[in-house]
């Protein structure tokens, strides 16, 4: 194990374990926070399509955002783990019935009733357990956001989405680490582009 990845490792211990010390009560409101943030930095950049992540344990809780695109027609994209290959699948996703439990434990949308679409949208919603002033983030160590960026590229608006107390100062990161250009906070948003 280098040095890079031993020291992401002892900050994803650390971060997981901060934010599942958050009482329901404080995730939800910060939760709600910061997607009346997340609301205007999408009408700001006229956004009519986005990847959203199913929220999953202590994340923070992304359905009021989702609930509020398909209020106003924005186009709801979902993922779905290819475990083997470590890779996302996107679906359409236009209510919460249309998701089953997934890899990981995760809802995700039921492939035996949707239709996988090669849609690139324009922004994709990144989880994480931390980020910094720099538009760097810390994924969960599997890469699938990772490898979503090699695809997309600058071809879609990278945004971050976390509660404060997952904001650092530094993050340790490799070649191929997604930079963000907007994190998206409780507190409000930073532009990094």
């Amino acid at each position: 194990m280098n040095e890079i990845t031993h020291e992401k490792k002892m900050l994803r211990q650390k971060l997981s374990a901060v934010r599942n010390q958050l009482s329901p009560s404080v995730g939800m409101e910060q939760s709600e926070q910061a997607c009346q943030h997340l609301i205007e930095l999408t009408q700001a950049l006229h956004i009519r399509s986005v990847l959203v992540y199913i929220p999953f344990r202590s994340e923070l809780n992304t359905w009021p955002y989702v609930e509020w695109c398909w209020q106003h027609h924005i186009h709801v994209l979902a993922p779905l783990c290819d475990v083997a290959t470590h890779t996302m699948i996107l679906y359409p996703l236009y209510n919460k019935d249309q998701l089953r439990s997934g890899a990981y434990g995760i809802m995700e949308p039921d492939n035996l009733k949707l239709n996988p679409t090669n849609e690139i949208p324009e922004a994709v919603i990144v989880p994480g357990l931390a980020f910094n002033s720099k538009g760097q983030r810390l994924g969960y160590g599997g890469g699938y956001y990772d490898r979503l960026y090699e695809r997309f590229g600058d071809h879609t608006t990278w945004i971050g989405i976390a509660h404060e107390q997952q904001l650092v100062e530094e993050i340790p990161v490799d070649h191929y680490d997604i930079i963000l250009n907007f994190v998206v906070s409780n507190k409000g948003i930073e532009t990094f582009s």
